[in-house]
């Protein structure tokens, strides 16, 4: 019999989580798995004390809630040395990190997954030190995806996602930030309203066409930086540019690496995974390869 130690969010996705955890122990004892399920309660009982208390024992360790409930579950598994694989049940509002990994996931698929399926080693990044699954970003647009209701994104898809973020101009052109980064040893600069490192081929539930071709255990991530347009006609060249995967836009720089370092003039802050992270001036993102292994 396997023995899965599962951390449910019960807040995550609107209570999503919560309303079907009976399905997902039923579903995981009829496969003959023993569950044991621990509530994260904020400010009571954290992912971190939870794993801390039980940092071994267990086949599985899955958690069930968002792309952040993933992410710090991630970042404890690591801080407690933890190697048995993990499950994931995506019960978030976005769910990035899952339309990568799964066409159309359900209950029932993730279960028998975590109950008969392999290990899949897949790539994480690190950000001065702290996990992530699938992107830190900074700039324009990230207010724009993970605000827009996941309906409206099916229905119009990336394009709209660019759009409406360039219909928030000047508002985004107010975020224009000074950086240098660092790749293989070459420094570049510039002005940008947006930058992101992701191992994804979906940001704030958008499937950009800028990122067909990721794969999850390469050792790379890819960079998209937006530098903002300088003259009006040149908005509607950018829309045209991203929503087709042109990276031949002069605004757009678009690269593969498995190191980069950010220098801001300003503190910027980011957001890891979808979560808001405290602003920073140094920024040292690497990829660590195949250090996390996923139930698939």
């Amino acid at each position: 019999m396997k023995k899965i130690l599962l951390c449910i969010n019960p807040k995550a996705g609107a209570g999503k989580s919560k309303s079907r955890l009976f399905d997902i122990v039923n579903a995981l004892n009829n496969m003959d798995c023993e569950v044991t399920v621990y509530t994260i309660v904020p400010g009571l009982r954290s992912v971190e004390d939870i794993l801390a208390a039980h940092p071994d024992g267990y086949d599985v360790y899955a958690c069930c809630g968002g792309d952040g409930t993933l992410n710090r579950f991630i970042n404890a598994c690591k801080a407690q040395k933890i190697t048995h694989p993990i499950g994931y049940y995506p019960l978030g509002s976005t769910n990035d990190f899952a339309r990568t990994i799964w066409k159309k996931p359900s209950l029932t698929n993730i279960s028998s997954s975590i109950a008969r399926g392999t290990g899949f080693h897949y790539d994480l990044g690190s950000f001065n030190g702290r996990y992530f699954n699938y992107i830190a970003a900074f700039g324009a647009f990230t207010d724009v995806s993970y605000s827009t209701e996941q309906r409206f994104k099916d229905a119009l898809g990336y394009l709209a996602y660019v759009l409406n973020g360039l219909t928030n101009l000047p508002q985004n052109l107010n975020q224009n930030i000074e950086l240098r980064y660092t790749v293989d040893g070459v420094e570049h600069e510039g002005n940008y309203i947006f930058g992101s490192v992701s191992n994804t081929t979906s940001i704030g539930g958008f499937s950009s066409p800028l990122m067909r071709q990721v794969k999850l255990n390469d050792g790379l991530f890819e960079v998209i930086l937006i530098k903002a347009p300088l003259r009006v006609y040149e908005l509607g060249e950018l829309a045209a540019a991203l929503s087709k995967g042109n990276v031949n836009d002069r605004c757009i720089d678009v690269f593969q690496t498995d190191h980069i370092d950010f220098h801001f003039t300003e503190p910027v802050r980011w957001t890891l995974d979808g979560e808001e992270s405290a602003p920073e001036s140094e920024v040292n993102i690497h990829v660590e390869p195949n250090a996390m292994c996923l139930m698939v």
